[in-house]
């Protein structure tokens, strides 16, 4: 079986500790990028880019530089955090580290520094910053032509705010929950700035054909899997798309089964070669290579179909000697030790974090990544919501 060699990661998606054994997550993503080229599954929320725009918009108007703009804006993040909880409390969930606001929302002043845990632990790579900066300049947002007249307009009706400015290059200072309604406007969303966000957020790779696709199907597609989904979008698109969507199915119908045998597989720190050999759970994972077409392969097809090989293999044991191979690659690209290792007849479990013992996989229905799918859907549903605060 010849060596699976795999490229550098995206780092706007880098696993962080080793949450990724089978080095899938580059591969997955690769392939979302077919139909949606910037967002990630963690850039959700509208509110969240609002903030980042809002502060590009001050780092504009002041002429800061960029060491300033990132203490500033991690301060900026925790202000715009108390501004949400006071505009609509019932919708302050989607904050970033909303157990911390809460509970300093039980004071009279609150604090914004970044000499103490304010939000998050290591916020600057969990909050906003981390989460939403890439994507947000992969979109080239600030530099579109619309940017500054949007969010000038904003900035310019909140009162005070030049000091406000000033305070923020502060290491640390309190604000009272009278003093953020003079930011409560800075959410509100005008059609002009509704417009603006459709045509960066939703963008896609298709020629606005799986935006259109989305829109005349949003309905169905609610409770639907994330199969049915492509299907659905895919009933009447052109081969163009349908040949993406294709892709997408068949890419997940080969790595989800893989990476339960994996996670199963950790349940336990040792297996013999007549355990795995007999265990219907990893034979039901293999029968599922029969769901996957591997002539449709076209993105990175020599590690898919390496994979197809491994899951198509002739035993139990042959599929499980495969993935222990390629958890060896990953492992030792990463300069760490494998996960699994396994002799002749026999298999080691090193490292048991993810384990996974569901055994009701329904490999026809069942994934375990979206594609960047769920983040379009969600956006999508935002800026077609019929308010003006969201």
């Amino acid at each position: 079986m010849s060596p699976i060699f795999f490229t550098s990661p995206d780092p706007d998606y880098r696993v962080k500790g080793s949450r990724d054994p089978l080095g899938f997550q580059m591969i997955w993503q690769d392939t979302g990028r077919l139909i949606i080229p910037h967002l990630s599954t963690v850039s959700t929320t509208l509110k969240d880019f609002q903030t980042l725009a809002l502060a590009w918009q001050c780092k504009q108007e002041t002429g800061m530089d960029d060491t300033a703009f990132e203490t500033f804006f991690l301060r900026w993040e925790q202000l715009l955090a108390y501004v949400r909880k006071s505009v609509n409390d019932e919708l302050s969930n989607t904050i970033l580290g909303i157990d911390r606001v809460n509970k300093h929302w039980q004071g009279d002043k609150m604090p914004i520094s970044i000499e103490r845990v304010v939000l998050l632990e290591n916020q600057r790579y969990t909050g906003i910053w981390g989460r939403y900066n890439s994507p947000f300049k992969k979109m080239v947002v600030v530099e579109s032509d619309v940017f500054s007249a949007i969010f000038s307009e904003k900035t310019k009706t909140i009162h005070g705010l030049t000091a406000f400015k000033n305070c923020l290059m502060k290491p640390s200072f309190e604000i009272t929950k009278h003093e953020l309604e003079a930011f409560i406007g800075l959410f509100s969303l005008s059609e002009k700035e509704r417009t603006f966000w459709r045509s960066q957020l939703l963008t896609e790779s298709c020629e606005g054909e799986w935006h259109r696709m989305v829109e005349e199907n949003r309905q169905q597609l609610h409770e639907e899997s994330f199969y049915s989904k492509l299907a659905i979008i895919g009933g009447n698109a052109s081969e163009s798309l349908k040949s993406k969507l294709t892709e997408i199915t068949n890419t997940e119908r080969l790595l989800c089964p893989l990476s339960r045998i994996f996670r199963y597989l950790q349940t336990r720190s040792f297996w013999t070669k007549d355990e795995i050999e007999s265990d219907t759970f990893i034979n039901k994972c293999r029968e599922a290579s029969a769901n996957v077409l591997p002539d449709y392969f076209t993105r990175q097809p020599d590690k898919k179909r390496r994979l197809y090989s491994i899951l198509n293999a002739s035993s139990n044991w042959e599929t499980v000697s495969g993935i222990a191979a390629v958890n060896y690659e990953v492992s030792n690209r990463r300069g760490g030790s494998s996960w699994i290792t396994h002799s002749s007849d026999t298999l080691d479990i090193n490292h048991r974090e993810g384990a996974n013992g569901y055994i009701d996989f329904d490999p026809a229905n069942d994934s375990d990544n979206d594609y960047f799918t769920g983040t379009y859907l969600r956006l999508f549903d935002t800026l077609n919501a019929q308010n003006d605060v969201l």
